[in-house]
């Protein structure tokens, strides 16, 4: 396809995507709703008017792809390892549980509905990860984001986000060996626990000092042009070993987080991820097809009811979160609710399930509405229960 189309079909998806950005923010939603929105129109359209294949999505998809890779590398490069030592055993309580029980209660769910085991495993784990993005929006917006419960439900989230992409690490390399034998199993485990592992002891503390000398020789530059080098490198080796691209672009970003140039990558990286993260939920929008979606829902209630199960297990998986908590019944719930946000990793999941071929497009379309669903009621949720919350702890002063 000629560059010119292509540059043309970057215009309506970006400008679409904002429009759609726009509105989210005039109903205080989250932008990522209101791009997947923007989506779903765009392919309503595009399905309508237009002969299949319109679209050039294999470069559009390298595009998208690039941009979350560098949203998740800027996730792992704001992790902040010795908060999370701090919290450590409560924090990863709490996210053990929003992990193992969404995970089961979507897998049971999917097996139910007879769907295959890879497909089973897709599903389950795009349930299990708390959009840090949306909780920390929402602690920001009220003020609680500086306290014990709100540093919690964060680190929480982060440990769940860890946890997740480990999951989706385990599913691409047995998706990559073709079996899910223990034996397999145990490869693809070594693998990833290897790969993370040379992340954090090997090259993080090479690379902290790289920088250093790189910024003293060529300046910010210089500094950005070698963390966006890190991301390709262990993104194109996570993938030659049988682990997803995205998988080795978070582990770059967790093994520059301790680096002293880190706000410097993190204003470079904001430019690409606004631009080309947003165009990656436009297309997972698109690629929901609104125009085959109606029809399938019509003929088969089935897929209303299974993305009804899903959207109630993703909710009762992540409110039994409070359970592990400590304080009060209050904080307990509160807590519980700030991990039912979902967002990045979750519509990760379902587009790798959906590209891969393991999602058909009812299951896949299927997920990402019960994704939305807990992005949507989550957050807004967790937004009334933390100024109600407020309330209370003002009025015990």
């Amino acid at each position: 396809m000629e560059p010119r189309i292509i540059f043309f079909e970057l215009f309506v998806l970006l400008l679409v995507g904002l429009l759609g950005g726009l509105v989210a923010i005039r109903f205080r939603q989250p932008i990522m709703l209101g791009e997947l929105a923007a989506g779903l129109a765009i392919g309503y359209v595009a399905a309508t008017f237009y002969s299949p294949g319109t679209l050039d999505s294999t470069t559009l998809d390298v595009l998208s792809e690039i941009g979350i890779s560098a949203l998740l590398f800027d996730v792992g490069l704001k992790i902040h390892l010795d908060t999370l030592r701090g919290l450590g055993r409560r924090a990863l309580a709490v996210a053990l549980m929003g992990v193992i029980v969404p995970f089961a209660l979507g897998y049971v769910a999917a097996l139910l509905f007879g769907i295959p085991v890879e497909s089973r495993l897709v599903i389950a784990a795009a349930l299990t990860a708390t959009s840090v993005g949306l909780t920390a929006a929402v602690l920001e917006e009220t003020n609680r984001a500086d306290t014990g419960i709100g540093n919690m439900i964060l680190s929480a989230a982060i440990f769940d986000d860890i946890i997740g992409l480990v999951v989706l690490g385990l599913i691409t390399g047995i998706v990559a060996q073709g079996s899910s034998s223990v034996i397999s199993l145990s490869t693809v485990a070594v693998k990833v626990l290897a790969f993370f592992a040379f992340a954090l002891l090997v090259l993080r503390p090479v690379a902290t000092k790289t920088l250093d000398v790189i910024e003293a020789i060529c300046g910010e530059k210089g500094v950005t042009l070698a963390s966006f080098s890190c991301l390709l490198l262990l993104s194109f080796i996570s993938d030659l070993i049988g682990l997803d691209l995205i998988v080795g672009a978070f582990t770059a970003g967790i093994a520059l987080s301790q680096a002293r140039e880190r706000d410097e990558i993190d204003r470079a990286f904001a430019p690409i991820i606004n631009i080309f993260a947003g165009l990656f939920f436009v297309l997972v929008g698109v690629n929901m097809d609104a125009a085959r979606l109606i029809p399938i829902v019509a003929a088969s209630p089935g897929v209303l009811l299974f993305c009804g199960m899903l959207t109630i297990c993703a909710t009762l998986g992540k409110l039994s979160c409070g359970m592990a908590a400590t304080g009060s019944r209050q904080d307990k719930w509160v807590v519980g609710l700030g991990m039912v946000p979902r967002g990045e990793v979750g519509l990760i999941l379902a587009n790798f399930g959906r590209t891969e071929g393991i999602l058909s497009h009812a299951h896949f379309s299927a997920l990402v509405l019960a994704i939305i669903a807990n992005a949507f009621w989550g957050s807004s949720m967790f937004r009334k229960e933390l100024v109600q919350w407020g309330k209370q702890e003002g009025s015990k002063k």
